[in-house]
Parts: C-alpha cells; sequence; structure tokens
C-alpha cells in the first residue's frame, strides 16, 4: 500500500508513521500495493484524531477515530468493527 500521511495542527513523527504502516501490514492480502492510503493526523483540545481514506474504484473505505494518544487512534481505527450509524469503518458510495 501507498501511504500518503499529512499532520494538521501538528508534526507527524517518523515513529507514528512507522507505527501507522506496520498495523496496516494485516491488509495487505486485502489490498494490492497500488492502493493508497490517505492519513491525516490531527490534534482537537485534548483528543488525537486519526482519519483514514482508501479509495477503491467508486467505493470510498473510511475510518476515523479519536483518543487521549495518538497510539490509541491508531489502534481503534484498525480494530474498529463497524456498525450502521457509527464513527468507525464505513463505506461511502462515490457519486
Amino acid at each position: 500500500m501507498k501511504f500518503t500521511i499529512y499532520g494538521k495542527n501538528m508534526h507527524v513523527s517518523e515513529g507514528l508513521k512507522e507505527a501507522l504502516r506496520k498495523k496496516f501490514e494485516k491488509f495487505d492480502r486485502y489490498f494490492g500495493q497500488e492502493t493508497e492510503v490517505y492519513a491525516t493526523f490531527s490534534k482537537e483540545k485534548n483528543f488525537q484524531m486519526l482519519e483514514i481514506t482508501i479509495p477503491m474504484g467508486k467505493t470510498i473505505l473510511r475510518a476515523e477515530e479519536k483518543s487521549e494518544d495518538m497510539a490509541g487512534s491508531i489502534e481503534a481505527v484498525v480494530d474498529t468493527k463497524p456498525e450502521p450509524g457509527s464513527p468507525g469503518l464505513n463505506s461511502t458510495t462515490q457519486w
């Protein structure tokens, strides 16, 4: 997978980038090496947020989580099981 990593209102360290890539290794069997993953790390008041967007043709996979630390946000984004109407991983049709 190809990662494009942004930091909004913060600097993204190499350690955070590596932690994200390592967590996403378990998805390698589902996505090709050409799959693009857009990650945005940000700070919002007392929370650390991570937004992930994976465009796949006419479908967009999106996950967003916030926690008190960035490691918790990474963990939550990767391990969240979606429920209808939840802010976890969901699929949106691109029009």
